[in-house]
């Protein structure tokens, strides 16, 4: 499955391209992504994989009106990942936001990185490089984020959207009314539109519940009134798909795993494994996969980052995944530290994280 991941990433485009070719457009530049044109907005719509537009075509028309193929989302398939991908422009390693809860060597515990910050202190102890919205401001090109009002102040939105201006809006026709507005402003701009709601109801009711299917349908109509004033453009996509696993798997199956690890970080579908003893990784990462199968493919941090999967960047961010990495690559299966594991996160039926093709795939959508 990794292999089919690293073809991917040669073949491209990529998601972590998007924004970056937004603001190539408005200065002139064709790209694989985006015409050049006045103004550019990239719109993800959270969770949304490639496959969910023809396994739920009732409820997708006007999007697959849209369709112009399929890229790669981002790996490991989370949000916090792809979108500090996206709005950087760079690899996972390169800006160092590697998964959904990281290890805090200095702290010595795990963060999350889409909620759980303290103070901002600590979003500026953790920050990344410059933004695409920052090269535009230095470019003179206005820069605008558009997403639910909970998140204009929180941590994330302070560590991924520098640079922009944040315009708040309320549900999925206030966000499509507000990219509405943005195309019709004069002058140069670019803007990125997030939409959370399919996601939201995969991870609460899973795909293709009643509930995951209202969502998309909301989104596809809403999207089916924008209108693109000549001279502008929007691409509309995802950060990563969504998967039912149905087999919850425990760590503690593998002999030892108390003794060996002192916690766990990541997400149900990609497990980092803090080591007590950092110099057991490939021991330990033996007899992980061992003890798990097939369901999962196991190996050690440094050969992780060594492969290329997530980019390049410098060694001191790769400890932040821990040791040892688990990583999801079947359809069915989710692992957890039964020490640690949240009601919250056992009782979700939607999940990502993982390898699996339809975690990996979004759409490419265009007008």
């Amino acid at each position: 499955m990794l292999e089919m991941l690293s073809a991917a990433r040669a073949r491209g485009p990529r998601l972590a391209e998007a924004l970056s070719s937004a603001l190539a457009a408005v200065r002139g530049a064709d790209s694989v992504l985006f015409p050049a044109c006045r103004r550019a907005a990239v719109l993800l719509i959270d969770g949304l994989g490639a496959d969910q537009l023809r396994r739920f075509s009732g409820y997708t028309r006007h999007l697959r009106a849209q369709a112009a193929g399929r890229m790669l989302g981002c790996f490991p398939t989370t949000t916090a990942v792809a979108l500090t991908s996206l709005t950087t422009g760079l690899d996972p390693l390169a800006h160092g936001v590697l998964e959904y809860q990281l290890y805090d060597e200095e702290r010595r515990e795990a963060q999350q990185m889409l909620s759980g910050w303290r103070r901002s202190a600590d979003t500026a102890r953790w920050a990344v490089p410059e933004t695409v919205f920052e090269q535009a401001a230095a470019a003179g090109v206005p820069a605008v984020a558009i997403g639910p009002a909970k998140f204009a102040t929180s941590g994330f939105t302070a560590l991924s959207l520098r640079g922009a201006e944040y315009r708040p809006t309320s549900g999925v026709p206030g966000m499509v009314s507000a990219l509405q507005d943005f195309l019709a402003e004069p002058g140069p701009g670019i803007a990125y539109a997030y939409a959370p709601d399919v996601d939201h109801a995969g991870h609460a009711h899973g795909v293709g519940s009643p509930e995951h299917l209202r969502a998309l349908d909301e989104i596809d109509q809403a999207l089916g009134t924008l209108r693109v004033p000549r001279g502008t453009s929007v691409l509309a996509t995802a950060d990563h798909g969504m998967l039912n696993p149905a087999r919850h798997r425990l760590l503690q199956e593998v002999d030892g795993f108390e003794d060996d690890v002192r916690l766990v970080v990541g997400e149900p579908r990609l497990s980092g494994l803090v080591l007590r003893r950092p110099e057991r990784a490939e021991e330990v990462a033996a007899r992980v996969a061992a003890a798990l199968g097939g369901a999962f493919e196991v190996v050690t941090t440094a050969a992780l980052c060594d492969s290329g999967l997530l980019g390049e960047g410098p060694d001191r961010f790769r400890s932040r995944l821990g040791q040892v990495c688990v990583i999801g690559v079947d359809a069915d299966s989710v692992l957890y530290d039964e020490r640690t594991a949240a009601p919250g996160s056992l009782a979700m039926v939607g999940q990502h994280g993982g390898a699996h093709p339809r975690e990996l795939m979004v759409p490419l959508l265009r007008w």
